[in-house]
């Protein structure tokens, strides 16, 4: 009878092992300019949207939201699409006294892309993302596109440090350059910020630095909350700018 009872114990505790579903953490490609160096995983989905806003001139400003679908084809390969919504406010005091205001919103085109990974070693990963871009209002040519080297490294268990380099394959493209240099701390289990540095290089040759930073809250396993803000230096002068979004897998 302890035979079978014992062979019993050990069979109902396989199948309750085998139902104990791992969750692989949540990983996304915002708050930062910074693409992360991880890919959804197999046959999962992921939805990341936000909305940032810049306020380049004291009675202006843009409002700018992309969301990102991302699905998990395994062996490190994501299918990737986004698309860019802008929205433009101004407002003008005549000579009058009458406030004049105005408003504009473009919708650009749907940008789909893909997203390879490779672990280096047992910290490191590398990747790369190839995108074509739709964005028709925007570019001398219907359809564009883009090339992002990725890198990543663990330097301890809560301190990641990763970077990009983008080129645009378009010769008008804006930004026709990019390079990134993002440094994460976890600051417990649900919580985390980063601070970046990034610079933009326009068609034109002008240099666009910009550096944020931003908090990033996990409330559920596959469900995370981020706030940031910083400023872009153009034409002289800093534009600020702050930013709220949430990622979702499923």
């Amino acid at each position: 009878m302890r035979r079978w009872i014992g062979l019993a114990v050990v069979v109902l505790a396989g199948e309750a092992q085998a139902q104990i579903r791992v969750v692989p953490p949540l990983v996304t490609d915002r708050p930062d300019r910074t693409e992360s160096s991880v890919v959804v995983p197999t046959r999962g989905v992921q939805l990341e949207w936000g909305v940032e806003v810049h306020r380049p001139a004291r009675n202006k400003f843009v409002v700018g939201s992309a969301p990102l679908i991302r699905i998990g084809l395994g062996r490190g390969i994501e299918l990737r699409l986004d698309r860019v919504i802008e929205g433009e406010y101004t407002s003008n005091l005549q000579s009058s006294g009458y406030r004049e205001t105005t408003h504009d919103v473009t919708l650009f085109g749907l940008n789909p892309g893909a997203k390879a990974v490779r672990s280096v070693g047992e910290r490191g990963a590398v990747g790369v993302i190839g995108q074509v871009d739709l964005d028709a209002p925007l570019r001398p040519t219907p359809i564009g596109g883009e090339l992002i080297g990725l890198w990543a490294v663990d330097l301890s268990d809560r301190l990641g440090l990763s970077g990009n380099t983008g080129i645009a394959l378009e010769r008008r493209a804006h930004p026709a350059y990019w390079q990134t240099l993002s440094l994460a701390v976890g600051l417990g289990n649900r919580t985390g910020t980063y601070v970046e540095g990034y610079f933009d290089r326009t068609a034109d040759g002008d240099w666009l630095p910009t550096l944020n930073g931003g908090l990033t809250v996990l409330l559920t396993p596959t469900v995370q909350l981020d706030l940031s803000g910083g400023s872009t230096r153009q034409a002289k002068r800093q534009t600020p700018f702050v930013g709220l979004g949430a990622s979702v897998r499923w």
